[in-house]
């Protein structure tokens, strides 16, 4: 088969008997058997370098040129993968470093459950997903997100998480993950430690500035997120933001939410307590184990 054939077919799943999938067409033999060759070849050094078969038939991948190509999982993700391979301890050092929460360090998007928001989120989803497939795109523009709720536990700094950690997987950049409150915290220390944290903060390449809007309104708190921010704003760097109030609606400088609405898109995530449900459902499984 010709390299123009096999990427054709590499675009679609192997469709099997029974079995209709979304942009999936029948093969024959030799097809998938060339199919699975070429998608190999291209998935190598990826987490699905070492999937079975029918987790490459499964999957299907486009628009390779030098730069990259796109994949689609199984589960409908869609992921860019540049040809200039992220290598995978240098990412995980990164996150290390990252301070991301731990009980969300290698969660990634297929861990986050939109189905128990029980509402329609495929707009919200095509954002997130976008800002990961497309992110040299929203980097050039300096662009992040803004991630919004009033509910407590709605997801936000989970889903802020995790767009940490898929992009430290697939681009060579530094991420960095901080509370405001931590960050006043080490504002203060910084007078007196000259450990560069703080500075790391300012540089990062993608930096998730989580629960603005929580801090007390003082002058000087407000100095503090105006430095980092507009410092970030200057060199076009991306700031994910949390918070459960709307940016209209927070209590701190307006330079600052000018920055913000000028370089952020909006995530309104439904209102609905998903942290508390899945607490209230362990609890429920474990007295179903010990009872």
């Amino acid at each position: 088969m010709t390299n123009d054939a096999v990427r054709h077919l590499a675009a679609f799943r192997v469709r099997k008997p029974g079995n209709e999938n979304y942009k999936s067409l029948p093969m024959t033999g030799e097809q998938e058997s060339c199919r699975r060759t070429y998608m190999r070849q291209m998935l190598q050094k990826t987490r699905w370098a070492n999937v079975p078969d029918d987790t490459i038939d499964n999957m299907r991948a486009w628009d390779e040129n030098s730069n990259g190509f796109y994949v689609e999982d199984s589960s409908l993700y869609q992921f860019y993968v540049p040809k200039r391979r992220v290598d995978a301890q240098m990412a995980q050092f990164r996150r290390n470093r990252s301070m991301i929460p731990f009980e969300y360090m290698n969660l990634l998007l297929p861990s986050f459950d939109w189905r128990k928001y029980r509402y329609d989120t495929r707009e919200t989803q095509k954002i997130v997903r976008s800002f990961v497939v497309k992110f040299e795109e929203f980097r050039q523009k300096g662009m992040g997100l803004y991630i919004y709720s009033e509910t407590k536990g709605s997801g936000k700094t989970m889903l802020a998480s995790i767009l940490l950690n898929e992009l430290s997987r697939h681009y060579a950049i530094s991420v960095k993950f901080v509370t405001v409150l931590d960050l006043i915290e080490m504002t203060k220390q910084s007078f007196h430690d000259d450990s560069g944290e703080v500075q790391s903060l300012y540089d990062a390449g993608v930096l998730v500035l989580d629960d603005l809007g929580v801090q007390m309104k003082k002058d000087w708190i407000d100095s503090v997120l105006y430095r980092l921010i507009d410092h970030r704003y200057r060199r076009t760097l991306v700031t994910i933001y949390t918070s459960n109030i709307q940016c209209s609606n927070l209590r701190i400088d307006e330079r600052i939410t000018d920055r913000i609405n000028g370089t952020s898109h909006l995530i309104h995530l439904p209102e609905v307590p998903i942290r508390y449900q899945d607490k209230q459902l362990e609890k429920q499984e474990f007295l179903k184990k010990v009872l």
